[in-house]
């Protein structure tokens, strides 16, 4: 979770020659994930990932809006508190953030598209 934060970060600071705006999208699934090789001659080796999780991973990246992070419910249960999250429902993306949260910061306070860590 924090590596995605980062990289949605870094990828917002970088510079394009055109002046034009990067950002990405990232979707996290937790569970289990087959790596195998495709073709195991030679120097080129293509490694297959399959599973739930990577096929879960890539639809909640295709739901996610540029400079965002969207996690399956089980990445949610193993985090438990460690971040501040929005909960949507599909078709609610972005999620609505309350203006002001429990600990009586603004949203506008928060750095990132959904907020930070909570500690």
């Amino acid at each position: 979770m924090r590596a995605g934060l980062e990289v949605i970060a870094a990828v917002a600071a970088l510079k394009t020659r055109a002046g034009e705006p990067l950002a990405v999208r990232i979707g996290i699934a937790t569970g289990l994930v087959i790596v195998g090789n495709l073709n195991a001659r030679g120097a080129l080796r293509e490694h297959a990932v399959v599973g739930d999780t990577p096929n879960l991973a890539a639809r909640l990246l295709a739901l996610a809006e540029p400079g965002s992070l969207v996690i399956a419910a089980s990445t949610r249960r193993l985090l438990g508190d460690l971040f501040r999250l929005a909960t949507a429902t599909l078709g609610e993306f972005p999620p609505r953030l309350p203006d002001v949260g429990e600990n009586g910061l603004r949203r506008s306070d928060l750095p990132g598209p959904l907020g930070d860590r909570a500690g």
